[in-house]
């Protein structure tokens, strides 16, 4: 008996240490499996993060390259515009119309012509602009290239603004102080002669704070602008915002 029991013992310890064993020898096959699996699925999530970065930076140069271009344009338009307000603005006849009541003799009446066709000549150097005046306050008279009025048939008949009452148009836009300002894309015209525009404004005198004598506006289409900005504003499927000094958004082209 004593003999047959302890053979049952040895029996069952060398059964429990072969499962043990084939356990010990299936784990460490499992891991070795699992670490041969994974180290590819690491490799690859190594690579494909670094190739995301590498995409994203490559996407945000890109972009950065066509916004860069982009304002360099739109700048050198700009531009354009200011070289025309400086030579209007310091305009040696300007200073006499400033200065000129209602009614005008013939002396005046023939300034306000050459004056007219000096603007015209501007007006011919740019495909940008799409129309500008000087407001004369002394005699409410408004001068543009092919045209001479008072400010208020201007708002009711060719230039009125779609937010802005003529009490305002005057207060805003010809009486106020401006250096270099822009009034946001609005609608401005009449009928199925208006349209969206971004309006420039600089007060006359030059460099007047006290006592503004008169005002330049010019006017330019929002599309002048925005075919300026198609390029960008298609490959990214975005929006453009462009502000004035102030920071004020004077024009967005792009998906609202």
């Amino acid at each position: 008996m004593g003999r047959n029991e302890g053979m049952g013992k040895l029996t069952t310890t060398s059964a429990k240490n072969e499962r043990s064993n084939r356990v010990s020898v299936f784990v460490t096959l499992l891991m070795s499996y699992l670490v041969i699996l994974l180290i590819p699925v690491i490799v690859f999530w190594g690579l494909y993060t670094q190739i995301e970065r590498i995409m994203i930076e490559n996407a945000n140069n890109s972009n950065m390259a066509l916004i860069e271009q982009a304002k360099q344009v739109v700048d050198s338009r700009l531009d354009e515009m200011h070289l025309i307000s400086r030579n209007i603005t310091s305009h040696p006849r300007l200073d006499a119309l400033l200065k000129a009541s209602s009614p005008q003799n013939g002396t005046e009446n023939y300034n306000y012509y050459t004056f007219m066709q000096e603007m015209q000549r501007y007006r011919n150097s740019s495909s940008f602009i799409t129309d500008f005046y000087v407001y004369l306050r002394e005699s409410d008279t408004v001068l543009s290239p092919s045209l001479k009025t008072t400010s208020s048939v201007l708002f009711s008949d060719i230039y009125g603004y779609e937010k802005l009452t003529f009490q305002q148009y005057q207060t805003d836009v010809l009486h106020g102080v401006h250096f270099n300002r822009y009034l946001p894309v609005t609608e401005v015209g009449k009928g199925l002669n208006q349209k969206r525009m971004l309006t420039y404004m600089q007060t006359l005198p030059f460099g007047e704070k006290a006592n503004p004598k008169g005002a330049l506006v010019m006017l330019i289409e929002e599309r002048q602008i925005a075919g300026l900005l198609d390029e960008i504003v298609k490959t990214n499927h975005g929006t453009i915002y462009i502000k004035d000094a102030s920071g004020q958004v004077i024009l967005s082209a792009g998906e609202s």
